[in-house]
C-alpha cells in the first residue's frame, strides 16, 4: 500500500517545485512521451537487442532469443508479473547459449529458477524448437570500434560538458541523453549527417539543445560554479 500511500503527497511538493523553477510543463511533456512510449505494445526486437548487450548474435541464434523473449512475455502476462521477476534477463541469454531440448540440459543452466524448471520447462522447449525452425534473424550493432581514438576523446569531452551543464541546473543528465546516442548524433555528423541533436519542439532542446548549439558554435561559454560541492551556474 505504501507504493501508493504517498504519490499525491509526492506529486503535489513535485509540482511546487517544477512550478517554481518554471519547469511543470516540461515533466508534463515527458509523462506524455512515456505514457506513449508505453502505449505502442511489447517490441520484440527491440528486447533482443537489449539482451544481445552490443553483441552480433549469429543469425540462427538471435532466432532462440527472440522466441524465449515471447515465450517470457505471454508467460508475464499469464503470471501477471514484470517480465524480469518472470524470469530474469540471465535466464533467457544462458538459455539461447544453451538451447536445452530436455530436463538434464535445462538442469545444468544455472541462473533458470527451480520454479521455472517444475512448472515451464516444456514451455522453454517449445520456445527453443520454434526458433530453431524459425528463419535466422540478423542482430547488428553499431560497433564501439568505429569510434576512433580522437572521436572518443571529442565524444567525451562534449558529454562531460553537456552533463555539467544539466547538473548545474538540476537536471539529471541520464534524463536528457545517452552517451551512446550522444556518440551515435557525432557519427553521423562526422560522416556528413547533420542532424539535430533534439526535437525542436521538445524540452530538452529548451532546456539544453539551444545552449549547446550555441556552445557548439562558439557562441556560448560553459561556466559554472561549485556550491556544497555540487555545480550551480555561475554567477
Amino acid at each position: 500500500a505504501d507504493d501508493v500511500r504517498y504519490l499525491p503527497l509526492a506529486w503535489r511538493l513535485m509540482k511546487e517545485e517544477l512550478e517554481a523553477g518554471g519547469r511543470l510543463e516540461w515533466a508534463m511533456k515527458e509523462c506524455a512521451e512515456s505514457r506513449r512510449r508505453g502505449s505502442s505494445g511489447f517490441d520484440a526486437d527491440r528486447q533482443m537487442k537489449k539482451l544481445s548487450r552490443g553483441s552480433n548474435l549469429r543469425p540462427k541464434t538471435a532466432a532462440v532469443l527472440r522466441e524465449l523473449i515471447l515465450m517470457r512475455h505471454e508467460l508475464a502476462k499469464e503470471l501477471n508479473l514484470p517480465h524480469r521477476v518472470t524470469m530474469p534477463d540471465e535466464s533467457l541469454t544462458e538459455l539461447m547459449k544453451a538451447q536445452p531440448t530436455d530436463e538434464e540440459a535445462i538442469g545444468n543452466c544455472r541462473h533458470v529458477s527451480r520454479r521455472i524448471l517444475q512448472n515451464h520447462s516444456q514451455l522453454i522447449f517449445d520456445a527453443v524448437e520454434r526458433g530453431k525452425a524459425a528463419e535466422p534473424i540478423n542482430v547488428s550493432h553499431r560497433r564501439p570500434s568505429e569510434e576512433t581514438a580522437e572521436d572518443r576523446m571529442r565524444i567525451d569531452a562534449l558529454w562531460s560538458g553537456l552533463s555539467l551543464y544539466a547538473l548545474a541546473r538540476g537536471i539529471s543528465p541520464a534524463l536528457v541523453l545517452s552517451r551512446s546516442a550522444l556518440s551515435q548524433w557525432y557519427l553521423n555528423r562526422r560522416d556528413g549527417k547533420v542532424e539535430p541533436l533534439f526535437k525542436s519542439d521538445g524540452w530538452r532542446q529548451e532546456a539544453v539543445g539551444s545552449w549547446f548549439e550555441d556552445f557548439l558554435e562558439g557562441r556560448a561559454s560553459l561556466e559554472v560554479d561549485f556550491k556544497d560541492g555540487r555545480p550551480v551556474p555561475s554567477s
